[in-house]
C-alpha cells in the first residue's frame, strides 16, 4: 500500500516587497479652454511626457514625484503669428493602489504639483508678447497598472490640473492622458517550495491457509484449542476476524452412537465453535457450516480405543493475515 503526504510550502511570497521603480511615459494633454471663442485656430491638443519614480511600501501605499512637459498649445486669431504656450510641472503625491486580479491593479494618486505656463507671439497689437506664470496647484490622477514581468509594469492612466496659469498668460484645466512603462528595483524573489510528495511504501498484508482444531470432551461442547500458533481462544477469534475470505468449519465425533446421533452432535459442535466466532465479532456471511459425524477419523478406534478422544473434534479453516 502506498502512503502519500504533501510537505509543507516555506517560501513567502515576495510580489509586494517594497521597492523602489522609476519610469517614463507619453501621452496627450489637452488644455481645455486655453483658446477664447473667436480663435481662428486652437490646438490645445498636444503631445506630452515625463518622468516618474518613486517607493513602493507595500501592496497598496506608495509616494511618488513626477516631471511633466505638457507640450506646446497654439492659438490663432488670423493675425500675427498666433501665441505659443509651453507648460511643465513638478509634483509629489499619495499613490493608493487596489489589488483587481494578480497582475492588475487600479490606482488613485493625489498631491501638490508646481507648474510653469509661458506664453509667447505676437499680433497687430501685441508684438513680442511673453507671459508666464508659475503656480502650485492640487492634481489627481487616476489609472490602472498590469504586471507584464515580476520587474516591469505598463501604466495607463488620466492626471488633471484644475486651472493653469493666469489672467495674462491664459487659464485652462489641464487634462494629461498618458501610457507609461515602470522598471520597479524589486529583489529576484525566492524560489517557492513546491508540496514535496513522500512516497512511503509499506509491506502489503498477505494471508496464508491455516487450520485450528477444537478437541471436545465426550457428549460436551467444552473444548480445548490444539495449537502452539495461539495461547487462547480469544486469540484465535481475533486471528479469524482479522483474516480473508470463507471460514470453514467442520464437526466430528468419534465411533461411539448412530450415525444419526453423531450428525446431530457433529452438527453441534460445528454450531457452537460459529456461535462464538460471531460473538468475537467474525462476519456471520464468511462462516461455512459442515457436519462429518464420524467420518474421516484421525485415529482407528478398533485399534487405539483410548485415543477415540481424538476424533471428537471440530476443525476450522481460514486465511490468516500476516504483516500489516
Amino acid at each position: 500500500m502506498l502512503i502519500i503526504s504533501n510537505g509543507t510550502i516555506a517560501s513567502e511570497s515576495k510580489e509586494e516587497q517594497s521597492h523602489v521603480y522609476l519610469g517614463g511615459q507619453v501621452g496627450v494633454s489637452h488644455f481645455l479652454g486655453a483658446c477664447s471663442s473667436n480663435a481662428i485656430e486652437c490646438k490645445n491638443y498636444v503631445t506630452g511626457g515625463g518622468l516618474y519614480g518613486g517607493y513602493q511600501f507595500n501592496s497598496w501605499f506608495a509616494l511618488e514625484g513626477s516631471w511633466h512637459d505638457y507640450g506646446s498649445p497654439k492659438t490663432f486669431y488670423g493675425v500675427g503669428d498666433g501665441y505659443y504656450s509651453n507648460a511643465t510641472g513638478v509634483d509629489l503625491s499619495v499613490k493608493l493602489s487596489l489589488p483587481v486580479t494578480d497582475n492588475l491593479d487600479l490606482y488613485a494618486k493625489g498631491g501638490a504639483a508646481y507648474n510653469y505656463l509661458s506664453v509667447s507671439g505676437n499680433d497687430n497689437v501685441h508684438l513680442g508678447m511673453f507671459e508666464s506664470d508659475s503656480s502650485i496647484d492640487d492634481i489627481w490622477e487616476i489609472g490602472a497598472e498590469y504586471a507584464l514581468a515580476p520587474n516591469w509594469s505598463l501604466r495607463f492612466g488620466t492626471s488633471i490640473i484644475d486651472g493653469i496659469g493666469n489672467a495674462k498668460t491664459g487659464k485652462s484645466d489641464l487634462y494629461f492622458t498618458s501610457l507609461g512603462l515602470t522598471y520597479k528595483f524589486k529583489a529576484k524573489p525566492e524560489p517557492e517550495l513546491k508540496p514535496e510528495t513522500i512516497v512511503k511504501l509499506v509491506p502489503e498484508a498477505t494471508y496464508y491457509p491455516e487450520q485450528v482444531t477444537l478437541h471436545f470432551e465426550f457428549g460436551e461442547s467444552r473444548f480445548v484449542v490444539e495449537s502452539k500458533q495461539w495461547h487462547s481462544w480469544n486469540e484465535l477469534a481475533l486471528s479469524v476476524k482479522q483474516g480473508q475470505g470463507k471460514v470453514s468449519i467442520t464437526g466430528y465425533t468419534d465411533a461411539k452412537g448412530t450415525d444419526s446421533a453423531n450428525d446431530i452432535e457433529s452438527l453441534r459442535r460445528a454450531t457452537y465453535a460459529a456461535d462464538m466466532l460471531i460473538k468475537a465479532g467474525v462476519d456471520e456471511e464468511r462462516i461455512l457450516i459442515n457436519s462429518k459425524g464420524s467420518a474421516d477419523p484421525l485415529v482407528n478406534e478398533d485399534l487405539m480405543r483410548n485415543e477415540s478422544a481424538l476424533n471428537r473434534r471440530v476443525v476450522i479453516q481460514f486465511n490468516r493475515r500476516v504483516g500489516s
